[in-house]
């Protein structure tokens, strides 16, 4: 769904315990529930500047035609950053 401005709102079913393991996300951890999803052109640039320890997951193909990783910032919020390997 286009939310104006090139931002674009996706909405997900609930993972599975399943894709939740493979994608990191801990549930009942704070802000750690809730993943903040961004695009990049790019997910190797963005890996070569990613400390080794806050990668958690990733590089991951996923269904819906993205390779993304999952990052923990200082604060330890989860993060996505995704870049679309099939255009819709």
């Amino acid at each position: 769904m286009q939310a104006g401005n090139g931002v674009e709102l996706h909405l997900h079913e609930q993972l599975t315990e399943d894709e939740e393991s493979l994608y990191g996300v801990e549930r009942g951890q704070g802000s750690r529930a809730l993943v903040q999803s961004f695009e990049v052109g790019c997910i190797d640039s963005l890996l070569a500047r990613i400390p080794p320890d806050n990668l958690l997951r990733g590089p991951l193909s996923s269904p819906w035609g993205t390779r993304l990783v999952m990052v923990s910032d200082p604060d330890g919020h989860l993060l996505e950053f995704s870049e679309r390997t099939q255009r819709a």
